[in-house]
């Protein structure tokens, strides 16, 4: 009986899919996947772009030059962060190195604290988890290790610094909270539609954040000089290992 329903995530396509085929009068929005069909909003977000700024803060502010990810499931949204935040910390740090893990889930905090304890054991200092609860636990092992300014981690779609409070160094934002409430406000004034929305730092539907003012101005000179390149199209973020 609802006015719209939601689903949250890549891993609910089928079921949106199937449900929406049985109700082809209701609205549904479906969060970081594509679906075919004329009463399904698509929202899928170009992760890639913040994931590149925050990785031009990685590769500015790492000491060792060594850089980890840990990630759930290496579906689309998932590779899009990856190759963003790669691209990103290669554009200022072109020596830099990279230790990626997957742990094959969104859903396992213990085998994120295993993978980033892992990395930061090889050297890394910075470590961006995308991994869903999975990425609990990388917040959990640079707290655990407690080297206050010289170990991060990088928050993924929202800030979770309480989780590990000081050891957050910047957010790679994406605003599914803001995917949600348009389509929401949409449905309220009569103007939702199916279709694909593609968001990204000039919609607003993400974008670099340093909520705890953790970096440093110099580089965060860099990071708008970056984003502007984006914005204006002089620049543009790969998506997939190819590009």
């Amino acid at each position: 009986q609802s006015d719209l329903t939601v689903g949250v995530g890549f891993l609910l396509s089928d079921a949106i899919n199937d449900v929406a085929a049985q109700y082809p009068d209701e609205w549904f929005l479906l969060i970081d996947s594509v679906a075919e069909q004329p009463n399904i909003q698509s929202v899928i977000f170009k992760e890639h772009e913040p994931s590149f700024l925050v990785g031009v803060a990685a590769g500015m502010v790492s000491k060792t030059g060594k850089i980890g990810i840990v990630g759930g499931i290496r579906i689309p949204p998932v590779i899009r962060y990856e190759v963003g935040f790669k691209a990103g910390v290669l554009a200022v740090r072109p020596d830099a190195e990279f230790s990626i893990a997957y742990a094959d889930s969104f859903s396992d905090p213990a085998k994120g604290k295993e993978l980033a304890l892992a990395q930061f054991n090889q050297g890394a200092d910075i470590v961006l988890p995308i991994a869903g609860l999975t990425g609990v636990g990388c917040y959990e092992a640079v707290k655990e290790r407690n080297k206050p300014g010289t170990e991060w981690v990088i928050g993924a779609d929202v800030t979770q610094d309480h989780l590990a409070p000081g050891f957050e160094l910047c957010v790679s934002r994406k605003g599914v909270d803001f995917a949600v409430y348009d389509g929401c406000r949409q449905v309220v004034e009569g103007t939702f539609e199916g279709g694909i929305h593609n968001l990204g730092l000039k919609e607003g539907g993400v974008g670099f954040e340093d909520p705890n003012n953790r970096v440093p101005e110099e580089v965060k000179g860099f990071i708008r000089a970056y984003q502007k390149m984006i914005l204006d199209g002089t620049l543009t973020v790969p998506t997939t290992d190819e590009e």
